[in-house]
């Protein structure tokens, strides 16, 4: 039978694997492999109540790379925090944005080259 130490252990590994894992990109997407990049400001956050992901509207200030219709895109990130690989994004905020396809929607998250700038 396990001790409470060894346990207690066992857990805290388990839990450490599971974070790690949680950013792990083979590369980062820049400008030339993205399908869209453009420069915009956080207009609204809305969490999808059925994926749990988080879909962030930019008003897009300047298209860089892609096809944008209109001046809105939302793109889509998993969560709002460093240490699950996304990117902590606040409304009115302008940032460089790099997106990335994955499972058919564009993502925005530590595996692009995504940032926050000072203005538009």
């Amino acid at each position: 039978m396990m001790s409470g130490k060894t346990l207690l252990a066992l857990l805290i590994l388990l839990i450490s694997v599971n974070i790690a894992e949680a950013c792990d990109c083979d590369s980062l997407v820049n400008k030339n492999e993205s399908t869209l990049v453009f420069r915009g400001i956080v207009t609204n956050i809305r969490q999808n109540p059925e994926t749990e992901e988080y879909e962030i509207t930019f008003k897009v200030k300047k298209k860089i790379k892609g096809r944008i219709k209109g001046n809105q895109f939302v793109t889509a990130v998993r969560c709002l925090a460093d240490y699950c690989c996304g990117i902590p994004f606040k409304l009115g905020e302008y940032y460089y944005v790099v997106t990335r396809l994955r499972n058919m929607r564009l993502y925005s998250d530590e595996c692009t080259m995504t940032y926050k700038i000072k203005s538009g």
